[in-house]
């Protein structure tokens, strides 16, 4: 998987193996922007599991064109809450800097229809930093 942010990448166009979308965190101060994101993030880290659920439940509610909303864990990794109501957890090999990197790599595994039960996706980013990010669907 790579990651262009749109401010510093040229358009690029959509594929088989190439998928584009807005992400958005919860501290946004353009509401546009969070209101027509596809993936939602919570870069504060929750204090725990359920908080990260709840929160997620309750940002999905209140966006009802996201198809997904993400919660940092304190723990290391993410919570990533999907439209239908499945919940996945991102961790890495790695510390993932930047928030959007585990949602995104959730996004693009959805997109590309992949199974998420134990799926190890190699991450490179526009540093040239490689993470193995390992999705599990959380019950």
């Amino acid at each position: 998987m790579r990651r262009h942010p749109v401010s510093v990448s040229p358009e690029v166009a959509e594929d088989a193996d190439v998928f584009r979308h807005l992400a958005s965190c919860e501290q946004e101060r353009d509401t546009r922007l969070t209101e027509s994101a596809s993936v939602l993030i919570r870069d504060v880290p929750a204090t725990s599991t359920s908080s990260a659920r709840c929160w997620i439940r309750e940002t999905l509610a209140s966006y009802p064109g996201s198809l997904m909303a993400a919660a940092t864990l304190g723990s290391g990794g993410c919570l990533v809450g999907l439209r239908g109501g499945a919940v996945i957890k991102a961790t890495t090999t790695g510390p993932a800097t930047d928030p959007g990197l585990l949602p995104a790599v959730v996004y693009a595994c959805q997109r590309k229809g992949l199974s998420v039960s134990g799926t190890v996706v190699t991450l490179r980013t526009g540093t040239g930093h490689e993470l193995d990010v390992t999705l599990h669907l959380v019950p």
